[in-house]
């Protein structure tokens, strides 16, 4: 029986530091995994575009509405990476318990 497993996006309505913490656990998670072969380069643009949002996340420079637009900016490159490895881990887990072992959830029918 053949089943096309899918990952649930919802991480894509994250905003500033959920998503930062949502993308640090995907990274820790996927180089933790003994379940998939992710391979390493896979995590480099994941690991270079966490390592940015911090950096505007964290500037204590940026006020009020340039700050918001900075974190909107920049939240961009970071969900189109995290949606790429959500592919990725769609072709490669074998079975619906290793996408939990990513850190992301497996999309289920029940959920709108």
């Amino acid at each position: 029986m053949n089943i096309e497993l899918r990952v649930d996006r919802n991480f894509e309505h994250f905003r500033s530091q959920k998503l930062a913490v949502f993308a640090e656990r995907i990274l820790r998670k996927l180089h933790q995994n003994p379940y998939l072969s992710i391979p390493g380069d896979a995590l480099e643009p994941l690991e270079a575009e966490l390592a940015r949002f911090q950096r505007v996340l964290n500037n204590p420079e940026l006020k009020r509405k340039a700050r918001t637009e900075a974190i909107r900016k920049a939240e961009i490159p970071l969900r189109q990476v995290l949606s790429g490895l959500a592919d990725l881990v769609e072709k490669s887990a074998p079975c619906k318990s290793d996408i939990y072992t990513t850190g992301f959830r497996p999309a289920s029918e029940s959920r709108k």
